[in-house]
């Protein structure tokens, strides 16, 4: 959801970089599970400071306190997450889909995607080769979660 960039003043506020599409929309999420060991904090309080978010989480009341989370990941479960309409995925959904051609060729993996302001780009890493491709409708032919692939018409 986020990464924790700072720290704000001496009280143990957080400086966060939002991913969420609004960046105040990470605030609708109370409960926060940061770092890789998932420590859960509740955020107390948070607005908009500039181009980042300012926030305070609970049992973190001071400077010294909050420079341990600095560059900590922001998780959330994902069954907190708001249901999208049919055809429609989180970013997450598509990491680590196998990526096969229309005609079978397999590209890779996606790895990441990229938010260009035109449309979004798949990522696909297949050793030291890596495609860019476009995430529109006449490219992403299929996405199959089930099975834990996309089919894109797409040709190297």
């Amino acid at each position: 959801m986020g990464r924790v960039v700072g720290v704000w003043g001496i009280k143990g506020w957080l400086k966060v970089h939002s991913h969420t599409k609004s960046r105040e929309d990470i605030l609708s999420y109370r409960t926060w599970y940061l770092g890789e060991e998932r420590e859960k904090r509740h955020v107390l309080s948070g607005h908009s400071q500039g181009q980042k978010i300012v926030v305070s989480l609970d049992g973190v009341d001071s400077r010294q306190r909050a420079n341990r989370y600095v560059g900590k990941a922001i998780c959330i479960p994902t069954d907190e997450l708001p249901k999208l309409p049919a055809g429609e995925f989180y970013w997450t959904q598509l990491q680590g889909l196998d990526a096969i051609t229309a005609s079978g060729l397999y590209l890779g993996v996606v790895d990441h995607l990229l938010e260009t302001g035109a449309n979004d780009v798949l990522v696909i890493r297949h050793g030291i080769q890596e495609h860019l491709v476009p995430y529109v409708a006449d490219v992403v032919r299929k996405v199959d979660l089930e099975r834990g692939r996309i089919e894109l018409d797409w040709e190297t």
